[in-house]
């Protein structure tokens, strides 16, 4: 375990406080390009990666003009629409004001791209979803998720193209639409990424001091409560490992609940659950620990989901263990820069992963081809070609 030395920042957001009317004086000059994202909360999930973190990264390229509008402001479109080179609505759902937004930008010829994370915009694909996150058997959360699928779906096809996170969503929103779709990952925003740089200093000075005690930390972090089946599908395999090594511990960061199978004794008093963090209160604890583990359940779902948990922890030079999604699959070298584990293999690659000299050349190698890949400059840079040269 590392013991960095950063006060705790625990679960305040980091995303700019801005009011409407300091958002709208950001697109004020018509001199560079502009992008207007719509999103339907502030939030440290997808508004933080796709609309904060995105914003962000354009306005950083000098030439272009970023900014987002809340569902809650859209009837407020009049005072922006004339401003708007592209217009991403990520993830909202439809409603009548909404239409009328993608009505005047049709007219304007104002080209509008559907940002989508998750596989959630599919009504026949709900009950999967339900099945995958387990988190509540009810006629509110059946309705919930069912009149979610429907509306997205409604407003994705008010859409001329897509953006998502990554090859798989892609091509199911390809072959679903009949459009384009580019692939934008997950990122850490720019404070996160300097705050990183820190947190790694901070350890390669521990590590050359040999002041790395002899405790061994395992983080799981769940920004949703969407997480539980993830975790409990490695819970039995992590208990074992907590009975075998006493100087081995398990953070629960987040959302999840801990599984009754890390409950039991001789094992309970070893699970810690941290509370909700904020991005950067996040990147402190995954840099505190020595490995970080990234269940899934198998499923299409599943494959669909963001590598941002890998990016992150690789960001802090943690190593990952995690399931051979088809995402993880893509980008992850077994034993090489991270792990894959299937059911029944996890002790043995987390035991890897926490061999001080292994887990620090692994740790290396995720971090400097993370960085390479997923700096928001070169992200960015793709949906930039869109408003330089259109689709393609």
């Amino acid at each position: 375990m590392y013991d960095l030395s950063f006060a705790e920042v625990g679960a305040a957001t980091h995303w700019k406080q801005l009011s409407f009317d300091d958002r709208l004086d950001i697109i004020s000059g018509k001199d560079s390009a502009t992008v207007v994202f719509l999103h339907g909360e502030e939030n440290s999930g997808t508004f933080r990666y796709r609309v904060s973190n995105m914003s962000d990264a354009l306005n950083c390229c000098g030439d272009i003009q970023a900014t987002y509008f809340l569902q809650r402001e859209i009837r407020r479109w009049a005072t922006w629409i004339d401003r708007v080179d592209l217009l991403v609505v990520c993830r909202v759902l439809w409603t009548v004001e909404l239409d009328r937004v993608l009505c005047e930008t049709s007219r304007r010829g104002v080209p509008v791209a559907f940002d989508i994370d998750d596989l959630v915009y599919d009504v026949l694909k709900v009950p999967e979803i339900i099945l995958s996150i387990g988190t509540r058997y009810d006629e509110e959360w059946y309705n919930h998720w069912f009149a979610n699928a429907a509306r997205l779906y409604r407003t994705a096809t008010r859409c001329d193209f897509f953006l998502s996170t990554n090859d798989c969503l892609a091509e199911r929103v390809e072959s679903d639409f009949g459009r384009q779709c580019l692939v934008l990952p997950n990122f850490p925003g720019p404070e996160q990424e300097e705050f990183a740089d820190e947190i790694c200093r901070q350890k390669e000075i521990m590590l050359s001091k040999k002041e790395v005690g002899p405790t061994k930390l395992i983080g799981f972090f769940s920004g949703t409560p969407t997480h539980d089946l993830d975790l409990l599908s490695v819970g039995p395999e992590l208990s074992n490992l907590l009975e075998q090594d006493p100087n081995t511990r398990l953070i629960i960061v987040g959302h999840a609940s801990v599984p009754a199978c890390l409950r039991g004794d001789g094992v309970a008093e070893r699970v810690k659950e941290v509370g909700f963090q904020s991005s950067l209160g996040m990147q402190v604890w995954m840099g505190r620990c020595d490995v970080v583990v990234v269940p899934l359940v198998p499923s299409e779902f599943s494959d669909c989901k963001s590598e941002i948990k890998y990016v992150e922890s690789s960001w802090v030079c943690t190593p990952v263990v995690a399931s051979p999604s088809r995402v993880h699959r893509a980008i992850i070298e077994d034993g090489i820069d991270g792990y894959l584990a299937r059911p029944g293999e996890w002790a043995d690659k987390v035991v890897a992963a926490l061999g001080a000299q292994g887990a620090d050349a692994t740790a290396g190698r995720a971090r400097r081809r993370c960085r390479a890949r997923y700096s928001g400059r070169q992200v960015v840079q793709r949906l930039l070609s869109v408003l330089t040269n259109g689709l393609k």
